[in-house]
């Protein structure tokens, strides 16, 4: 049997309209094999979000070129019944089929129902009982079968294929995120012999790329990348780092230790030609910020460096989109230094599991280190008058015309006003005193005098309050020292209200915070799993103590596996 065109559209449309485009092509390949041809299949999906449309697709692919098939869905438990009629209900209706749902209840279902869905074991025991027919359904599908192994169910899901239709007259689709030999040997007790179905998106198969993450001081990041590059000739590489200064400094450094090394940050014409050269190989590390890295043609790199690593963790699997996967030994590499090891939290969240720090071994180091001979805080301030300090720039100053908008990444003030109201509320310190101290030394030295001035003043005002001529002392008096207090708190509070009423743009970037400042507002805001890592002794560092996050936290997370992991996507919001 053909896929109509019009079937075809009706699936595109719908996919499209939820914002699942990307899982079309995987849609095509599964409904190849079951609305065309009647297969059973074993799916390993890894899709991420676009796994349940994708599947809910292929069966209303199947429904509509079978104008008389029923289908049945069964499902780990009854808190993924809603999950799945919430997915399948846009398909059904622009498919125009009926959908009936099977729960803990004794009462009845609708026998017309083109598709019922149905908790595993409420489906067993009524169609063991004879209060369902399920030898009626063509299609069943299993969408969850980690789950399915992890709650002990699968005795139960092999029980109830003795009241479905014979193998042979149905088709089966058993969909595993895991897909290990449990699911595989289940998988093919309830098919016979399904076809295997690989479904896997690249940003989701590249958070299993093969890492290795040190601590390592921000001294000793670069005898530490020119030791790996020494040891691994694999190039081309791409080397990430959070701020364009920094990416700059970089490049810099490899250059005058004799790599070929180009760095980009925008977009334009300077920065397709800089990326070709890495292609060809002409470039051999390419120096990237996040923003320079979008729209970059994916798997180019064959190692992944972040030299810094991301306080966001979409933006480390979007770095994962460089690595070539294919090629030999292809890895990433995380030095995770005091700057930006409490990004480490959010990383671990978006990826899934943790990731193993180890410390740093100085025998990986490079022997020798040609820039040594200026230190990393004199870079910037010889930039602008050494011309040696700039990467070496071979690209027309017309080609780089696109680039003078570009930003370079660096911090855009998104939450500046919620960081700075958090640094206060914790520290109860003026966020306007974390402005640079070279502009607070310059406001001093322009106004001696009237710090010299203001000095006596101070010391007389000290004479009065001993004798009682202190204003606010005065105000106070005949008080109840609770009113004392909240009049304090209330004042206080004013002042708080009134320096989060600056805009964003006057607030200072919160990387020129005082480093204990930032440090406490990060222990805060990511939680304590990240920096006490530092202190640990070497063991555990090598062998990481970060937990993953686990479904089980949510009280509604239900089991493990892909429902698990996804059930929140059309329920509700974390």
């Amino acid at each position: 049997m053909e896929i109509r065109q019009n079937d075809d559209t009706l699936i595109a449309s719908v996919l499209e309209r939820g914002g699942h485009r990307a899982a079309l092509v995987h849609e095509r390949n599964l409904s190849a094999l079951v609305a065309a041809s009647g297969q059973s299949v074993s799916i390993h999906a890894n899709l991420g979000l676009h796994t349940l449309p994708c599947i809910m697709a292929a069966l209303c692919r199947w429904l509509v070129s079978r104008p008389d098939g029923k289908a049945l869905i069964l499902t780990a438990g009854d808190q993924d019944v809603a999950a799945l009629a919430r997915a399948l209900e846009p398909f059904a209706s622009a498919g125009s089929f009926t959908v009936e749902t099977a729960g803990k209840d004794s009462g009845s279902v609708d026998a017309s129902a083109r598709v019922l869905l149905a908790p595993l074991q409420t489906m067993l025991n009524r169609a063991q009982s004879g209060r369902i027919d399920a030898s009626v359904y063509g299609l069943v599908l299993v969408p969850d079968m980690d789950a399915v192994v992890d709650l002990g169910l699968a005795a139960s899901l092999v029980s109830i294929t003795a009241c479905l239709m014979p193998q042979e007259q149905r088709s089966t689709l058993a969909v595993s995120q895991r897909f290990g030999h449990t699911e595989r040997m289940l998988a093919k007790e309830i098919a016979g012999d399904p076809q295997k179905l690989f479904l896997n998106d690249e940003g989701e198969s590249s958070k299993a790329a093969p890492s290795r993450s040190w601590f390592v001081d921000a001294t000793d990041k670069l005898p530490l990348l020119l030791g790996l590059l020494a040891k691994d000739t694999a190039r081309p590489v791409a080397a990430f780092c959070n701020l364009k200064d920094s990416a700059m400094e970089l490049v810099r450094r490899l250059q005058e230790n004799g790599h070929k090394a180009e760095c980009v940050f925008g977009s334009g014409q300077r920065r397709d030609a800089i990326f070709g050269d890495a292609r060809s190989g002409r470039v051999a590390v390419l120096v990237l910020i996040d923003e320079g890295a979008r729209g970059l043609q994916a798997a180019w790199a064959g190692r992944v460096f972040n030299w810094d690593i991301p306080l966001e963790g979409e933006l480390y699997v979007q770095r994962l989109a460089a690595l070539d996967q294919k090629r030999n030994g292809a890895s990433v590499f995380n030095f995770v230094c005091e700057r930006y090891a409490l990004g480490l939290a959010d990383v671990e969240r978006v990826l899934g599991h943790a990731l193993t720090v180890e410390a740093v071994d100085r025998s990986m180091f490079v022997a020798e280190n040609k820039s040594m001979s200026q230190p990393v805080s004199q870079l910037a301030q010889t930039r602008a008058h050494d011309g040696r300090s700039r990467p070496v720039d071979k690209y027309p100053a017309d080609k780089r015309a696109a680039d003078k908008r570009d930003d370079g990444g660096r911090y855009d003030g998104r939450n500046a006003q919620s960081i700075q109201a958090d640094i206060a509320a914790l520290t109860g310190a003026n966020p306007r005193l974390s402005q640079s101290r070279d502009s607070a030394s310059a406001v001093r030295s322009a106004q001696p005098k009237q710090e010299a001035a203001t000095k006596p003043a101070a010391k007389h005002s000290r004479k009065a309050r001993n004798k009682g001529g202190n204003p606010s002392a005065a105000q106070n008096r005949g008080q109840a020292p609770e009113e004392i207090k909240r009049q304090e708190q209330q004042r206080q509070a004013s002042g708080r209200a009134r320096q989060d009423q600056r805009p964003a743009s006057a607030r200072p970037d919160p990387y020129a915070l005082p480093m204990e400042e930032r440090m406490k507002l990060y222990r805060e805001r990511y939680g304590k799993s990240s920096l006490p890592r530092k202190a640990q002794p070497k063991q555990a560092l090598e062998t990481g103590t970060a937990e993953p996050a686990k479904a089980g936290d949510d009280e509604d997370s239900g089991s493990q596996g892909l429902l698990g992991s996804i059930r929140n996507l059309f329920g509700k919001r974390r």
